[in-house]
């Protein structure tokens, strides 16, 4: 054995130490959510507001629907073309076990793809279009808009 100092590598004697401290003013502060908004055009508009509206619409469509359905010539094509299928025997056996097991597995895999899609959504909570995801090009928005000046 010699008694020689080994010398460092060029790059090892440039690694420093690293911080074991987590500064708090590189950090983003929290931020509270809010209510989600879809950009339709140029304005959002409020989930809050979208679903109540889409909702009385489509009870508007459904009564109107109904309406067409009492008229005559629609009744005719009803009674003429009932849309079930007269020459199939019905079938009232059930599923077999290991087609209700695969629907089960298939269910239950399906709530970790979306379990993955909301931790997805809540730590980049602005959904693009395109890929270059800067400010003002989100269409649909769970948090505050992103300031312009920062980085």
């Amino acid at each position: 054995m010699s008694n020689k100092p080994t010398t460092p590598e060029p790059l090892e004697a440039a690694i420093t130490q690293a911080d074991d401290r987590l500064l708090a003013d590189h950090w983003m502060p929290p931020q509270a959510g809010i209510v989600p908004r879809v950009r339709v055009g140029r304005r959002w508009i409020s989930v809050l507001w979208a679903l109540p509206i889409g909702t009385v619409a489509l009870m508007v469509l459904i009564a109107i629907a109904e309406a067409l359905r009492e008229l005559p010539d629609v009744k005719a094509f009803i009674a003429q073309h009932p849309g079930i299928a007269q020459a199939a025997p019905s079938v009232d056996s059930g599923f077999p076990w290991w087609l209700q097991l695969q629907h089960f597995l298939n269910m239950f895999f399906m709530l970790f793809i979306i379990r993955a899609g909301l931790q997805i959504l809540a730590d980049h909570p602005r959904l693009d279009w395109r890929r270059d995801c800067t400010p003002g090009t989100d269409w649909f928005r769970f948090q505050r808009p992103v300031p312009k000046g920062r980085v």
